[in-house]
Parts: C-alpha cells; structure tokens; sequence
C-alpha cells in the first residue's frame, strides 16, 4: 500500500497513534490500506545540547519506535532551511553540523516570549516534517495532535492575532503544501483519553529531556 510518514515525538499523543497504526496492521480484519514509516525529528538544537547528549536521545528515541515494527526515520530540525532535508534510518548514521545547530539555538535564546518560541519550534517542526515525506516519497503526514492541544492552539492563535489559516491549522486536512498532505486522525481524541489509553495499553513514552 501506500507509504504514509507518522510523525512520533515519544510522548503520549504520537505513541499511542503508533500504538493504534500497529494494532490496525496485526488485525485480522479491516487491515490497512496503506504501510506506516515512523519519522522522529531531533529537536535537540532548540536546547543547545551537546552532539554526544543529541545521539544518545536519538538512541533513545529511536529504541522507543522499533516496539512497533515500522521503518523508522530520523531527521534533524536544523535542516528546515535546506534544499532537501536528510532522513537517517539510524542514530549512528546522523551527521550533525555544529553551526546549523548553533544558529538554531541562538534564535530560540534570542526570543524571550514563550508564545513566540513555541511557534517558532511548530513552523520548523512542520518544515522538517514536509522535507523528510519528500525526501522518502510519502504524499501524507499522520500527527498525534489531539482535540485538546489543537484547541490550545486555536485560542492561542486568536489571541495573537493569526487567524489566517486557522482551518488548515487546526482542521483534520492541512492543505498549505502542494506537494503533501498533513493529516490529524487523533483531532476528535482529547489528551485525557489518549493517556488512559497508553496506561491501560501499557506503552511507554518518552521526552529526552
């Protein structure tokens, strides 16, 4: 079937997603119609860490994800300005670049407002997201954004002022991309019951922080 990228941060919301993707493969009935390839994006930069403390999370991260038995894909948030993000099927195998890093961490220290940097880390997020599906070829994203966080987002998109694209933003559908789609299947979810399902499932999550 199609090949489908799964955005998994580690945390409750894109675990239990992976969670649900596996059972729908091991059913014995109502199988998928399409293959899940799992991407976890290194974030690392925002915090300044170190390239020793930036492998091991990606270890970590990338130990997480093979409990599911989909192909797993690792990429870098720096990259979100290149021609062409680069996808790594392993921890070993990245290659940090100390001042495309460095760059990052400087911008989110320079920003002083929690609002404006939690925007910031979406926009780049997004970015690496669409390059790493057409890096691999993949025409959609599935997120495990909840109905709950993407109210958080809407009233704090009200609030400051950026209601341009809000039904694209927070909307089953996101469209903004020609070349792929961004798809929410956990948006009528709230973050309560995808936490009660990850403790009755007993999965594991997971922060590198």
């Amino acid at each position: 079937g199609e090949l489908i990228l799964v955005s998994v941060s580690g945390g409750q919301n894109s675990v239990g997603l992976a969670h649900m993707l596996q059972q729908g493969v091991v059913a014995d009935h109502k199988k998928l119609l399409f293959t899940p390839a799992l991407l976890w994006i290194d974030e690392g930069s925002v915090f300044g860490f170190d390239t020793d403390k930036r492998r091991n999370n990606a270890r970590e991260g990338f130990n997480l994800m093979t409990q599911f038995g989909f192909p797993i894909h690792i990429a870098l948030l720096e990259d979100y300005n290149r021609d062409q993000v680069t996808v790594y099927s392993s921890p070993e195998e990245i290659r940090y670049s100390d001042n495309l890093s460095d760059s990052v961490t400087r911008t989110f220290t320079s920003l002083k407002d929690k609002s404006a940097r939690e925007g910031l880390l979406l926009q780049l997020r997004r970015q690496v997201m669409l390059g790493s599906a057409k890096a691999l070829g993949c025409g959609k994203i599935l997120t495990g954004e909840t109905g709950t966080r993407l109210a958080v987002e809407l009233m704090s998109s009200v609030v400051s002022g950026v209601g341009g694209g809000l039904a694209s933003r927070v909307g089953f559908r996101d469209t903004r991309d020609n070349g792929v789609e961004l798809l929410r299947p956990m948006r009528e979810v709230s973050s309560k019951e995808v936490s009660l399902y990850c403790v009755f499932t007993g999965l594991s999550t997971w922060h590198g922080q």
